[in-house]
């Protein structure tokens, strides 16, 4: 399922075709007390390590495992290894959503981040939908490998690395709680586990 938005990205108005559901791929299921190291398979996490939370709000991905690099990017600068439209773990044709392009998404209706977000599944502050990109609140596996905030947060990782810590990627997170997100300057710790979107290639 995929849909097309324009909107305003901080430069121009864009046009862009994304995904409207969290990714959900993988060949292998990790346990949130492992770390997806298996450089052989894709990997992915389900909340609470239940594969039935990957088919209802996608998989969680480390940030290597997301770009589909080696696992020791997480730890090492890996930019050099970064492609414009990077497809990471994207179907052929698709690639990993970026800060700008998630900006046309917020941008495309009047409602902001009150029309990305689903109207319900969300323990507080259900969204609009008036895009139809249906965001979740997926949650996270943290660094600590535990599991948190399901139906409250909606994290995700950009194909981007934290040029002041190479052991950090940019992200982004929007909050149950009304309009409160964070887009252009969040930063997460590249072994958490993270929702990933894929858009169109142009």
């Amino acid at each position: 399922m995929y849909k097309t938005y324009t909107g305003w990205d901080g430069t121009a108005i864009r046009t862009y075709t994304i995904m409207v559901q969290n990714l959900d791929y993988a060949e292998v299921i990790t346990l949130g007390a492992e770390e997806q190291d298996n450089d052989t398979k894709v990997e992915k996490y389900c909340y609470n390590d239940i594969p039935q939370n990957c088919d209802f709000y996608g998989g969680l991905y480390q940030w290597a495992e997301m770009m589909n690099l080696p696992y020791e990017c997480n730890t090492i600068s890996c930019a050099h290894l970064i492609q414009e439209q990077h497809q990471g773990i994207c179907p052929d044709g698709w690639h990993l959503i970026t800060n700008p392009e998630m900006w046309v998404i917020i941008n495309s209706t009047h409602n902001s981040i009150e029309g990305v977000k689903s109207q319900a599944y969300w323990a507080i502050g259900g969204g609009r939908n008036t895009s139809g990109f249906t965001l979740l609140g997926a949650g996270a596996r943290g660094r600590d490998s535990t599991f948190s905030d399901l139906k409250r947060i909606a994290f995700w990782y950009f194909p981007a690395e934290y040029e002041q810590n190479v052991l950090r990627a940019a992200g982004g997170y929007i909050s149950g709680y009304d309009n409160v997100f964070g887009i252009d300057n969040a930063y997460n710790t590249k072994i958490d586990g993270l929702s990933v979107r894929c858009v169109m290639d142009y």
